[in-house]
Parts: C-alpha cells; sequence; structure tokens
C-alpha cells in the first residue's frame, strides 16, 4: 500500500481535525484504492505553538512563497538538501467561505462576494484569493497544492454527516447553530438549548461528532459539493505519488 504526505494549512484544529478524519473515512469506503493518507499540521501547529484563524492562513502563504515552498515542501530547488523533513506530497489549503467579507482588503480578487451569492460563487472567490495569496507573481498553480474552500465553514460537512434533512448545508449561513443543535439531537441525545447558538470548539467535543458524522462520507460528498471537489483533487495527488 502506498503511502502520501499531506500537510494542512488551515483556520484551526478543529478544521484539521475534521479534514483528516472525514477525508479518512470517506477513502476507507473505497476498497479498491492502493494509497493510504498521512496527514501532518502545518498550520496551526501539533504542538499548539501557532495561533488559528483566517489572518495566520494569510501570513503563512505570504511567509512560504512558491520557490522556498517548492525547495522546503518538495524537495526541488537550491536548497533541496536542507528540507529539515518537511518533505510532503501535497499541500492542503483551506479557508471557509464565511471570511469572505473580512478578506476582502487582502486581495485584488473583486467582486467579493455578498451572502446572497451562490454557495459557488462564494467558494470560487476562496479559492482565487487563496491561489493569489499562495502565487502573488501570477505563477501557475501546481497540483501538489489543493486549495479547500468550505462553504460556508467545515461545520457543513458535519451537518451532512449527522443530519439526512439538511439537503444542502452549503447555503445554510447560520450552519454553527445548526452543528450546535445536531450535537445535542444526534451526538450527546439531550435538549436543545434555547440561548444557543455556536457548538463547543474544542478537539475532545469534535471527535465526539466526527465519531458519527463520519459514518456517512458519501452523504457528506453528495451534499456538499466543495467537499467532493477537494476528494477528487487528493486523488490526482495519489495518482501522481
Amino acid at each position: 500500500m502506498r503511502q502520501i504526505k499531506i500537510r494542512i494549512v488551515a483556520e484551526g484544529k478543529t478544521d484539521q481535525l475534521s479534514i483528516k478524519e472525514l477525508v479518512t473515512a470517506y477513502f476507507a469506503e473505497l476498497h479498491e484504492i492502493d494509497f493510504d493518507i498521512e496527514f501532518v499540521e502545518e498550520q496551526p501547529t501539533s504542538d499548539r505553538t501557532s495561533d488559528g484563524g483566517w489572518g495566520m492562513v494569510y501570513k503563512w502563504c505570504l511567509s512560504n512563497q512558491p520557490q522556498e515552498r517548492n525547495a522546503v515542501y518538495f524537495g526541488s530547488g537550491l536548497f533541496a538538501d536542507d528540507m529539515g523533513g518537511l518533505t510532503c506530497d501535497a499541500l492542503l489549503i483551506h479557508l471557509d467561505s464565511d471570511v469572505c467579507e473580512s478578506i476582502g482588503d487582502l486581495t485584488s480578487i473583486s467582486p467579493v462576494p455578498s451572502r446572497t451569492d451562490t454557495p459557488e460563487t462564494r467558494g470560487m472567490f476562496i479559492k482565487r484569493v487563496i491561489e493569489e495569496w499562495l502565487w502573488p507573481d501570477g505563477d501557475d498553480r501546481t497540483e501538489n497544492h489543493i486549495v479547500v474552500p468550505a462553504v460556508e465553514s467545515v461545520e457543513a460537512w458535519l451537518v451532512a454527516g449527522l443530519s439526512d434533512d439538511d439537503l444542502s448545508p452549503e447555503t445554510n449561513h447560520d450552519i454553527q447553530k445548526r452543528l450546535a443543535e445536531l450535537d445535542h439531537i444526534v451526538v450527546r441525545r439531550t435538549a436543545v438549548p434555547t440561548t444557543l447558538t455556536k457548538p463547543k470548539k474544542s478537539i475532545a467535543n469534535y471527535k465526539k461528532i466526527l465519531a458519527v458524522a463520519k459514518q456517512k462520507p458519501r452523504q457528506i460528498a453528495d451534499r456538499c459539493p466543495h467537499f467532493r471537489t477537494m476528494i477528487d483533487e487528493i486523488v490526482v495527488v495519489a495518482a501522481e505519488t
């Protein structure tokens, strides 16, 4: 069995955890695949010495320009012999589309989509912004970079796995509250507090949510097109490895 290594640059620890758990669950159902995936936490780091948030994804992209990334992570270029064990088969860079309105001043991509725009429009904006941050000089994108817009956030994927009734979670702009409700109804099996607005953002809580949500990875892929696109791009990386 071949192994591919993917380093994750994401907004937060629960995003990294969700990506790892749901992608692993999806491929576990495809018994014909000939590869395993090792995920490594790049940003935020696994030792928790780095902060989270979309601003840290922006800083990471600007601090790791194309030539440096190729040398450090893919073993090419002038400094290929001094990689410090950071090599991988792909970098996966994630942002939630609920930050669209917050990052408009940090990109030349326009127009900035509004909340009334489609999930496709908001996802494409995030994708193009990340690509601009990664390749500010307009260099061609390479397949060893997997750009992942989550619409409106990674929590939409969890909702898709927990609920048979939420057919289009990417259209829900109150997806955090919906996940919090399902956390109580499906995972905890307790009454939903009337003041609930979002789930508890802890690794321990998300592990419990994911234990249930990841049982339906194909349903997640069917209902969340941007999750499906991420899967397809990972398959491309695996084929080239």
